[in-house]
């Protein structure tokens, strides 16, 4: 037990500036009020905690239709979900449910050690260099806590090493979680965990008891997406970059792993640790993305994973394939593991070294993380008059859903950019927010919507072009950035 926390107190140590501001604002980017992935997380669980008292908050969300298909939006809202039950967030119950994540990822990668045949010290140690790896809080980092959690999917595979019935039957329910988790963990997991299998029964078992448990909300899922667009982004809008995988410079903290991760890795991998090292290999060649790059660039030749996109389309729509180094990290510590024990007399050393050399690498963890920022986003404490709002400017980057949760008023902003591509009335409210004169029809189709309060509060320094338009077609505002309809 001591050598399976060891490595969540050096993420704490090493993590102790953010954690010396743990109830100021939320972890994540540079500015959270600011960043669309953070802004839709924090109001979805404060919009389930609303639910939860009673109040209807969905319906206050693409006024007047509301909000309908969530899984269509949000596909992976079970942690929210769970959270709201605490109440409406805040940032230390958002900083402390991610600093839970990232410990739970360390103990199940303790864990996966320790089932492929690692001793605890080795387990420890290769754990202590994945906690101080800064691509393992890549999700934190972009302000995505949800695709922070993998230790579902590391306990599944640490199950499947141990083989058995009950084993299998467990592996398959963690990574039928792991799914729900995120729907592209979970389907990535089914690759990873090949090379792992030594009991075929137990991974039969698995496999049914996992498409038994995950079938229900595999449908639903499927009902939702099947309605939007296939139009997203490409596989590879933020790839692994190969520096990272050494650790070096030429990349954000957020994509490297500890230097002597790989290295190390590699090491036990060529010295019999051949599972772990194919598991690790197939999650490396998923995080680094359908065009490989040194650092982030154009890419020099294509990756494995274009072929995958090629052939299955709806691959394209995981276009953030860095989140594959979740799992590749640990993998490559459980490689680690097995190669320290394999050191006979140089052991001791070895196992210190890699302590050390974990703890020196304090300030790249300090530097993926952002904490410290304003408690709450801007314009919270302005109150509004009753009645449906636009937020002109807030309908990009999603940040007029930070000030739903203080002003409580419907907005006719849709949930994360999800409009429909016929909504006239959006698309000059696009217009306006962008400084150009909109058509002289809006002011009447905002009123017959029902919307009473048309709102221009920059938050990015934009010019006041759109603040202009408003105010010639509706007169002096009622307050500042304020006007009645």
């Amino acid at each position: 037990m001591a050598a399976l926390l060891a490595p969540v107190g050096l993420l704490c140590g090493l993590l102790r500036g953010p954690i010396s501001a743990i109830g100021v604002s939320p972890w994540g980017p540079e500015d959270p009020w600011r960043n669309g992935d953070l802004i839709g997380g924090w109001w979805l669980w404060w919009a389930f905690s609303e639910e939860r008292a009673g109040r209807a908050a969905f319906e206050g969300l693409a006024y007047p239709d509301g909000v309908e298909a969530l899984l269509g939006v949000v596909p992976n809202p079970l942690d929210v979900w769970l959270l709201s039950w605490l109440g409406p967030p805040t940032a230390t119950l958002w900083n402390l449910n991610q600093l839970g994540q990232a410990s739970l990822n360390l103990i199940a990668a303790g864990l996966l050690a320790r089932a492929a045949g690692a001793s605890p010290l080795a387990s420890a140690a290769a754990c202590a260099l994945l906690a101080a790896s800064p691509a393992t809080l890549h999700e934190l980092a972009g302000g995505r806590p949800a695709t922070l959690i993998v230790w579902p999917g590391l306990l599944s595979l640490a199950l499947l090493l141990r083989g058995g019935l009950a084993a299998g039957a467990l592996a398959g329910l963690f990574a039928a979680l792991q799914g729900v988790a995120y729907a592209w963990h979970g389907l990535a997991l089914c690759l990873i965990g090949l090379p792992l299998v030594r009991d075929r029964r137990a991974l039969a078992l698995g496999v049914l008891v996992g498409a038994l448990a995950i079938t229900p909300y595999a449908v639903t899922l499927a009902e939702h997406m099947s309605a939007l667009p296939m139009d997203r982004p490409a596989a590879g809008y933020t790839s692994a970059p190969i520096a990272g995988l050494f650790g070096l410079p030429d990349v954000p903290p957020r994509v490297r792993l500890h230097p002597l991760l790989l290295v190390g890795g590699l090491f036990g991998a060529v010295t019999g640790a051949w599972r772990a090292g194919f598991a690790a290999t197939i999650a490396l060649i998923l995080a680094l993305g359908p065009g490989l790059t040194w650092a982030y660039g154009e890419p020099f030749v294509s990756g494995p994973f274009a072929w995958l996109t090629y052939w299955v389309e709806p691959l394209r729509r995981m276009h953030h394939p860095a989140r594959l180094l979740s799992f590749a990290a640990p993998l490559l510590a459980v490689c680690l593991a097995l190669g320290l024990d394999r050191l006979g007399r140089l052991r001791p050393l070895a196992l210190s070294f890699a302590v050390l050399a974990a703890g020196l690498n304090h300030q790249a963890m300090r530097e993926v993380v952002a904490w410290g920022a304003s408690p709450a986003p801007p314009y919270a404490e302005r109150a509004l008059p009753e009645g449906p709002a636009v937020d002109v400017l807030g309908m990009t980057q999603r940040v007029a859903l930070s000030l739903q949760p203080a002003h409580r008023r419907p907005l006719m902003e849709p949930l994360w950019f999800r409009r429909p591509a016929d909504d006239k009335v959006a698309q000059e409210v696009e217009r306006l927010a962008l400084g150009e004169r909109p058509a002289a029809w809006l002011w009447d189709a905002l009123r017959a919507r029902g919307i009473k309060t048309v709102i221009v509060w920059p938050r990015f320094g934009e010019p006041d072009d759109a603040a202009r338009w408003v105010e010639e077609a509706l007169g002096p505002p009622v307050q500042e950035g304020v006007w009645a309809l």
